[in-house]
């Protein structure tokens, strides 16, 4: 967490929100797009949401009475950095390991952030959990698939800490008889960049 911290001031500034982290959220955006093609509304949970800039693009994409929208994340200088930019949004500290909810949601959205959680099968199997029945898990992580991918995400372990890169088969292997479908995308082709995908797994 103490990194999380120190990345906060700086997060919404770093080189990887252009090659990595914007291209990921354009792309959860977009599917938020489509399951609200078929819905009035949305319930939205945000696990991991960093400084709310998912929510920023949800927002401004959609407008701000498509969805109800929770962001959550372990640092509290992340969710006072989403507080401070949008004071009306509800932000709280929590850790998807042991996260609990009075209500489910339509779209649960966890974006870079699933390999640093300890307890990767129980913490998805939480997360389907806080789903209602056809709700959709967008979670999107670079993934472990060649020698390449793990050089350049042992180099990233070196500024944000221990983390679990897992192949693509292994995460397709992680949600078995959590979910329903699973729809797996490449984010990015980018020759420097480690190998990134998204996951849309369906309750």
């Amino acid at each position: 967490m103490t990194v999380w911290n120190f990345w906060a001031r700086y997060y919404d500034r770093l080189w990887v929100q252009h090659v990595s982290l914007a291209p990921t959220r354009a792309l959860i955006t977009a599917h938020i797009g489509d399951i609200l093609s078929g819905n009035e509304g949305l319930a939205i949970l945000d696990m991991g949401c960093g400084t709310g800039q998912q929510y920023g693009e949800i927002y401004s994409e959609f407008g701000p009475n498509r969805s109800q929208y929770l962001g959550v994340d372990l640092s509290p200088l992340m969710i006072a950095r989403a507080v401070e930019k949008y004071p009306n949004v509800h932000f709280q500290i929590g850790d998807a390991s042991t996260f609990q909810s009075d209500s489910n949601f339509d779209v649960i959205i966890c974006s870079h952030s699933f390999p640093y959680y300890k307890n990767a099968r129980e913490t998805l199997a939480i997360m389907a959990d806080l789903l209602n029945p056809g709700g959709t898990l967008l979670l999107s992580q670079a993934c472990r698939n060649s020698l390449f991918d793990k050089i350049v995400l042992t180099g990233v372990g070196l500024t944000t800490g221990p983390a679990n890169y897992r192949t693509v088969i292994e995460m397709q292997e992680l949600g078995n008889n959590l979910f329903q479908t699973l729809k797996t995308t490449r984010i990015s082709n980018r020759f420097f960049m480690p190998s990134l995908y998204l996951f849309r797994w369906q309750r």
